[in-house]
């Protein structure tokens, strides 16, 4: 669990919860209206609820939860948090169908679209491939990437062998991606990668054109 900002201003109130285990990594963005990225798979070594406390962030005070796609390592978290609170789930439309709710409203997100999480505005980048539906969210100001499974540090990549995979689509993501300008990259495994973020995406689209 760590604040982000002690890397540098342009990551002030972004938290970091590793995942362990077969588990999505969890970032949360703002205090008073928080929004968690993905949220983990949910089981009792991942649960969010005292690792938000632990942030000093309320349970209650979560608005909304962006889903980089719906495989249950990123969406087994979402019970607990609807117990404590009512967010908005925030998905591509391709995979709205797929995940349970628990009650919660769903927004369905197409390409371009615009999120205003803690104080920051995100673009939504749908880079299928992975899924059907998986996204990335790009802020511009700060060259911030959110990665989901569709880039990892070290030239790593999604991979495309399970239900819904397509690698010539992957590709196809990997390479937009490499045309944003981005200092930081906050995968969904991993460690986020603070310097050279840039090298990393390029290292990704050529092991994608190479091995797949």
């Amino acid at each position: 669990i760590l604040k982000l900002e002690i890397y540098g201003p342009r990551l002030s109130g972004i938290c970091f919860i590793e995942g362990i285990g077969l588990s999505s990594n969890v970032y949360t963005l703002g205090d008073e209206e928080v929004t968690v990225i993905d949220t983990g798979s949910g089981n009792h070594i991942n649960a969010l609820i005292p690792k938000l406390k632990t942030l000093d962030l309320d349970p209650e005070n979560l608005k909304q939860i962006i889903l980089t796609h719906t495989h249950p390592d990123h969406t087994g978290g979402i019970e607990a948090l609807a117990r404590e609170s009512s967010p908005v789930i925030l998905l591509h439309e391709e995979e709205a169908a797929t995940v349970e709710t628990f009650g919660l409203a769903i927004s369905k997100l197409r390409d371009g679209d615009p999120i205003v999480a803690g104080g920051r505005n995100l673009i939504t980048v749908h880079t299928p491939g992975h899924t059907p539906g998986g996204i990335c969210l790009y802020d511009a100001r700060s060259k911030i990437l959110f990665s989901g499974d569709t880039v990892f540090p070290e030239g790593g990549f999604g991979r495309t062998d399970l239900p819904g995979g397509e690698s010539y689509k992957l590709i196809e993501s990997l390479e937009r991606l490499t045309r944003l300008e981005v200092d930081f990259i906050l995968p969904a495994h991993m460690e986020p990668v603070r310097s050279e973020a840039k090298a990393h995406l390029a290292a990704s689209y050529e092991n994608a054109k190479s091995w797949l």
